[in-house]
């Protein structure tokens, strides 16, 4: 997964994962380094996403008829 960011320093920044897990752990850490989260807030918030998405593999996704 490859993302293009709008509001990174150069503009126009790509970043690359190869999971959504590594995509969430840097989306954390940011978060704590620029002081908006604590750690904890970011493994709490990781571990609800994970929760959140299977939910929604289990209960709303629904395959698309040919």
């Amino acid at each position: 997964m490859t993302m293009t960011s709008t509001t990174a320093v150069p503009a126009g920044s790509t970043r690359s994962w190869t999971t959504f897990t590594q995509a969430a752990a840097e989306n954390a850490d940011s978060r704590v380094m620029v002081g908006i989260h604590t750690r904890q807030s970011g493994i709490e918030g990781e571990a609800q996403g994970r929760l959140v998405g299977d939910y929604v593999v289990k209960h709303r996704l629904r395959q698309l008829d040919d």
